[in-house]
């Protein structure tokens, strides 16, 4: 294998074990391993490129750990290719013969995971339900299971406005993932907290109770992030990067650096459908700003024509806030109190169900309480 001074630990840490392997099976675990971190790395060639040949292995020999691992990367590869939007299906298949088989630690892993797609849909039940069994299954050692199994409860409570709930977990994800040299996942939790600040901060702006106090920690965490990224050369989902800097200028107040960004990468076929409304909305509300009406109109009915099922209800009442604020600058009075009156719901709603997330998630053992 060449030699890149820039792999991550992890990265290099899985290439030595491949090379160190006593067995033929050591190996391929290793090998479909890697597969499954270069997907998550957004290096999804690579990952293809080393399954492949696992692939063909599977065909002709009956082991239990690598077919649980060959479908395990593939459901990653799945997940990170779509931007967080597809099926479980592979991720499913490998959860059922982990545990068909007793590998606990495997399971773990798994249900981790499936607790990070349950999260993906907003899925509360799910979520609880496969971070439950996570951490029922989990060893102490098991860092990887452990250190996404904490990352989603994290994410969770802090999407329900409770960052103060969430920090312990946020901690404890971090402390697996340095044990386990994890660099994709300390990437993920600086990626996603910076995220979920500002969409914390984008909620009390949009739904009325403007907190300016809350942008510098948002803008703050969000280039923290992509230095971190840029680092280990982390490439999964890199076209969110500057729609998160986008969407915080547009929270500042600053239309000219939101729009300059959002006129770099809008259009990006990389980004996943479902963020559209909202950053088409914002995109509307930025050019009504500046007087450019036409843009804004344009970009508000398209904001519109692509709300579909999979758009998260957070997004949707951001989508309304905006459209009925942009609305409200170019006269039409009657589209603006519709969309006012939208918004309003959906916000209602979405404090539904952040009354649900920290409800269910308190009653998860306390992070001191369980093995991590």
């Amino acid at each position: 294998m060449p030699i890149d001074v820039n792999i991550s630990r992890m990265e290099s840490k899985l290439r030595t074990a491949i090379n160190a392997a006593e067995s033929h099976s050591t190996a391929r675990c290793k090998i479909a391993e890697l597969a499954a971190y270069s997907a998550r790395l957004g290096k999804f060639d690579d990952a293809r490129r080393e399954l492949s040949g696992l692939r063909q292995v599977c065909r002709n020999v009956d082991e239990i750990e690598l077919s649980v691992r060959i479908n395990f990367a593939e459901g990653l590869l799945d997940y990170f290719e779509n931007g967080g939007v597809c099926g479980a299906d592979k991720m499913q298949r490998a959860h059922a013969i982990a545990l068909a088989a007793g590998t606990g630690s495997l399971a773990a892993l798994c249900a981790a995971w499936m607790a990070q797609f349950a999260y993906a849909k907003l899925d509360v039940n799910g979520m609880a339900a496969y971070v439950a069994e996570a951490i029922r299954f989990s060893l102490k050692s098991d860092n990887a299971a452990l250190a996404r199994a904490c990352l989603v409860v994290a994410q969770a409570l802090h999407l329900a406005g409770r960052f103060d709930f969430a920090q312990d977990w946020y901690r404890l994800s971090k402390h697996h993932a340095t044990e386990d040299q994890d660099d994709a996942t300390i990437s993920a939790h600086m990626h996603n907290m910076s995220w979920l600040h500002m969409l914390s901060l984008r909620q009390v702006v949009l739904s009325g109770a403007n907190n300016s106090e809350a942008i510098s920690p948002a803008l703050s965490t969000a280039e923290s992030s992509a230095r971190y990224d840029a680092l280990w050369k982390d490439a999964s989902w890199s076209e969110l990067r500057p729609v998160l800097r986008a969407q915080i200028f547009s929270l500042q107040g600053d239309v000219i650096k939101a729009g300059s960004l959002y006129r770099e990468m809008l259009l990006d076929v990389g980004i996943a459908k479902r963020l559209q409304p909202s950053l088409l909305a914002d995109k509307a509300w930025c050019h009504a700003c500046v007087g450019d009406y036409d843009l804004s109109d344009e970009c508000a009915r398209s904001a519109v024509e692509s709300i579909d099922e999979s758009v998260h209800m957070d997004d949707l009442a951001a989508t309304h806030s905006r459209l009925a604020s942009t609305y409200r600058i170019l006269g039409k009075v009657d589209l603006a109190d519709n969309h006012t009156s939208i918004a309003a719901n959906r916000w209602q709603e979405f404090r539904v169900l952040q009354a649900q997330i920290v409800n269910i998630f308190s009653k998860l053992p306390k992070a001191s309480d369980s093995n991590t």
